[in-house]
């Protein structure tokens, strides 16, 4: 079934009409989306507000919360919400991408929309894109085709505003300037970070870069920075100035006095603005993520200011407390196996390698590490891998069946970063990734080591689903 663009499927009962199963038909929902155009030319920002039109004079969540940044975006959103829940505000988390299931981006309340509301939402969406048809090709403008993220923001849209959620919080896809999320009004946004990513789209320097991203926020609205240094904090001000847009750096007022792990787990103290609250537990592991959690304090508090004033200052900061100690996004140092322990994490730069690295000497395992890993192609892999190299005793070098670069160039990345330590950890290439899986759980039962997948997103995933016994072949991923 495919709605007309008039339907309005705020009927919230069961799952949507047809002959065909739920799941074979999110599965054919999901199949259309990805067949749309991934990088499309134009302004995302017009296709979508094309697409929500309907939508537009409903008042539910039009003071969006939007994030962005190189690293910590995602965490930064999830623990946004996370704090805004536990001070009574019905939400709805938009984060891409997706490790299992395609309906894990869109969150209501703490859990992933059911399939049945993900193919309403998909199937409205769909509609209003077939419907969109005949007008684009009366304007035979190439530009005018519909990309993958503008269709997935709205069907974030569309399901936050079925479901009548209070706030939305919204992860960009990449930089901010033509991402379909600036489409989306709202008062507050943030920059995470800014590293050197995806250059060819966002612009070959960290200042371009962060111009662009800065363009995720609202004319005459407030724009909140994470880790950028001064001379980027003042590239933002001056470029976002002419419309209006306040910037506050040191993450909106909310710092980072103190992190410290114990008991495997990590704790921080915050300073927000005349006021101290220590002794905060983290579910994200990691001093970075203490960070991303100041950043994420700083961007629910002004929202509750604004919309929740009655909220006393001593129950905005239980809701960060309780917020702060929910469990983490999946594959951020996920635990994914228990015996032999196996933890997978994305990242896919060095920044983010480096604050894994730290997660990982933080936990001071007795056990020794073994490191599957593998390199996305067109990757550094001397770069992404060096902090992660010299923590392993024996490393395995693999591809992921999506996107999976050579092993060999990684093999001798990391023969060359290993080969001053004493001793030498064993180094083999084993592909394809099941294999390399299987050979590192034998070995760590063997050794009594703990396994860590890590090197980029497609390994992450698929390790995910050879371990939960589905074929990594057939994950469908954008």
């Amino acid at each position: 079934m495919t709605r007309t663009p008039e339907a309005d499927s705020h009927d919230p009962g069961g799952a949507p009409s047809g002959d065909a199963p739920l799941e074979e038909t999110l599965a054919t929902c999901w199949a259309r989306l990805l067949a749309l155009p991934r990088f499309p030319n134009g302004d995302g920002r017009q296709r979508l507000q094309r697409l929500l039109a309907p939508l537009a004079d409903r008042p539910a969540g039009r003071d969006a919360i939007k994030i962005t940044g190189s690293n910590g975006k995602g965490s930064t959103a999830a623990m946004t919400a996370a704090i805004l829940r536990a001070a009574g505000v019905s939400t709805g988390l938009f984060t891409s991408p997706h490790l299992r299931a395609p309906n894990e981006r869109f969150v209501i309340d703490g859990a992933p929309i059911e399939p049945a509301a993900f193919v309403r939402s998909a199937q409205w969406v769909l509609g209003r894109i077939e419907a969109d048809g005949p007008e684009r090709s009366e304007r035979h403008d190439p530009k005018e085709h519909v990309g993958i993220f503008e269709a997935l923001t709205a069907l974030a849209i569309h399901a936050f505003d079925e479901a009548g959620v209070d706030a939305w919080i919204l992860e960009a896809g990449i930089g901010g300037r033509l991402d379909p999320t600036g489409a989306i009004p709202g008062q507050l946004s943030a920059i995470v970070s800014v590293d050197l990513e995806h250059t060819e789209l966002l612009g070959a320097t960290e200042a371009a870069i962060a111009r662009d991203k800065a363009d995720l926020a609202d004319d005459r609205s407030t724009l909140l920075l994470g880790d950028l240094g001064p001379a980027l904090r003042e590239e933002v001000r001056r470029h976002v100035g002419a419309r209006g847009v306040t910037v506050h750096g040191a993450r909106g007022g909310c710092t980072v006095r103190d992190v410290r792990q114990r008991d495997s787990r990590t704790w921080v103290d915050f300073t927000m603005g005349d006021r101290q609250l220590d002794d905060v537990h983290l579910g994200f592991d990691g001093a970075h993520q203490a960070h991303n959690a100041a950043l994420a304090g700083a961007l629910a508090a002004r929202w509750l200011a604004r919309h929740r004033p009655t909220l006393t200052v001593d129950q905005v900061d239980a809701a960060i407390r309780h917020g702060l100690a929910e469990d983490s996004l999946a594959g951020r140092f996920e635990r994914v196996h228990q015996d032999p322990a196996v933890w997978v994490d994305v990242a896919h730069t060095p920044a983010a390698t480096r604050a894994l690295a730290t997660v990982v000497r933080a936990r001071q395992e007795e056990r020794p590490l073994l490191l599957v890993t593998g390199v996305a192609a067109g990757r550094d892999p001397r770069a992404l891998l060096a902090p992660l190299a010299p923590l392993a005793s024996h490393i395995i070098v693999t591809r992921a069946h999506h996107r999976g670069g050579d092993p060999a160039p990684v093999a001798r990345a990391l023969a060359q970063l290993t080969s001053e330590a004493r001793p030498q950890p064993p180094l083999d290439t084993l592909a394809p990734l099941h294999t390399a899986i299987e050979m590192a759980m034998v070995a760590a039962r063997r050794e009594g080591m703990y396994i860590l997948v890590a090197g980029g997103f497609f390994l992450a995933a698929e390790t995910i689903a050879i371990l939960e016994g589905r074929d990594p072949r057939a994950c469908a991923f954008f």
